[in-house]
This record gives structure tokens, sequence and C-alpha cells, in this order.
């Protein structure tokens, strides 16, 4: 595992903390550097590029709505409206909640970030375990589902109190930056 990066001359060479051997790793080709990126920078997508936080977001958003929407026919087809509590928290919560937090990393221009992705991680936890665990919960009145619905209840909460900060955090650095800009050119 990383902690850290340190860039160590102009000649491409990078030193890397691995807190395993409690040493530094040299690096010193572009193909060893481009990987050091993706570990350092975000999360790969299938084709080994960088996935942004935004689309994750957008796709487990999508994917949140089609589920959601299939219940929501299963149901109206079916007339037994016994999951319409999961099916509403899992369109709340992975649906929209999720879209409005893609849409934001995308405006901000966020594309990775240590912060970004614990944020949009316990969003989408939070929005499976606790849609799942409370359909499990209805379907079957066992008792087991309960913990399940409170540690997707605690990660979508979390993840509410995350984007709150990160929101804050970059008004800060908005208003810090335009502050300098107004102080360089006059």
């Amino acid at each position: 595992m990383l902690l850290a990066a340190l860039r160590a001359d102009d000649n491409r060479t990078e030193m890397l903390l691995d807190p395993t051997s409690a040493g530094l790793l040299r690096f010193d080709s572009d193909e060893q550097l481009k990987l050091m990126a993706v570990f350092r920078k975000g999360r790969p997508d299938l084709k080994g590029k960088i996935m942004r936080i935004s689309d994750f977001c957008f796709i487990t958003a999508a994917a949140a709505a089609l589920v959601g929407m299939t219940m929501g026919i299963v149901m109206g087809i079916s007339q037994d409206f016994t999951l319409a509590p999961s099916h509403a928290h899992l369109n709340l919560l992975g649906w929209v909640s999720m879209a409005i937090y893609g849409l934001y990393h995308r405006g901000v221009g966020r594309t990775s970030g240590f912060g970004g992705w614990i944020q949009a991680g316990s969003g989408a936890l939070g929005a499976a375990f606790m849609a799942g665990g409370l359909g499990l919960y209805l379907g079957s009145h066992d008792e087991r589902f309960v913990p399940l619905v409170i540690t997707g209840s605690l990660l979508a909460a979390l993840s509410m109190l995350l984007f709150l900060a990160l929101v804050l955090f970059d008004m800060r650095d908005r208003r810090t930056s335009a502050f300098g800009m107004a102080a360089h050119s006059g």
C-alpha cells in the first residue's frame, strides 16, 4: 500500500513511501509512473484509465434507478407494496443522491481524490445496504437484517456529512483563490 509520493528530480523519478517495507521505492520508467498515478489519483476502470468520481456516481445512480424502477413495476403488477419503503430509499439514496453527488463532483472538476472517493463510495454502499437490508427485513421480518439497515443508514449519513465538508472546503478554496487573484491583479 502506498501512503505518499514525492517528486525526486526532473528525470521522471518518483520516490514512494512503502509502509510494508518501511522504506522508499524508486520508479524510473514512464510505465511505472503511469501505474503509480492510478493508485494516487483515482481508481482504474476496465480499460486501465482513471475513472472519475462523477462517472462512478452516475453509473451507480443509473443502476439504482433501474433496480428501483423494476421494483416499482413488479410491485404494481403484483399489487403487493410490502417493499415500498425499500423502493423509496433506493430511489432517493441510490438514484437521486448519487446523481446529485455526480453532478457536483463534475461541476467542480473533481476527478479523483481520497475524500471524494470515500464520500461517493460510502454513499453507494449506504444506498445498497440500506435499501437491500430494508427489503430483506420487510420481506422476512428477520431481525438479522436490522444491522444491515443500520449500517446502510450510517454510511448514507457519513456520505452526506462528507459531501457537506467537501462543499464547504470547495467554497473556502474558491474564496481564497479569488482573494489571491484580486491581490495580484491590482
